[in-house]
């Protein structure tokens, strides 16, 4: 096998690694430049904000319009009664 005998080492002989410092990369700041397509972007949400708040609104008013247009329905089938009654006590 292997005839050679090990020898022993002065390891202050060794010169050490340098230890090279790490200067991170600065990256460049990236401009912000506001387009056309931007603020095309900015009304479209406000638009669809807008309508969100509309159709919330519709929603919580909805039991009121449904119980307006029954109260309506009503009266106006009292007032056609009404009138009927007025009608056939008149001609008698």
């Amino acid at each position: 096998m292997i005839k050679i005998k090990p020898h022993l080492v002065d390891h202050t002989l060794i010169p050490k690694p340098r230890v090279i410092p790490h200067v991170p990369k600065r990256l460049p700041e990236p401009k912000v430049e506001i387009s056309g397509s931007t603020y095309f972007n900015i009304l479209g949400l406000l638009v669809l904000a807008i309508g969100g708040i509309y159709l919330y609104y519709r929603y919580e008013e909805r039991e009121q319009v449904r119980e307006r247009k029954h109260h309506s329905i009503i009266r106006l089938t009292q007032d056609i009664k009404e009138t009927k009654e007025a009608l056939n006590h008149a001609s008698q």
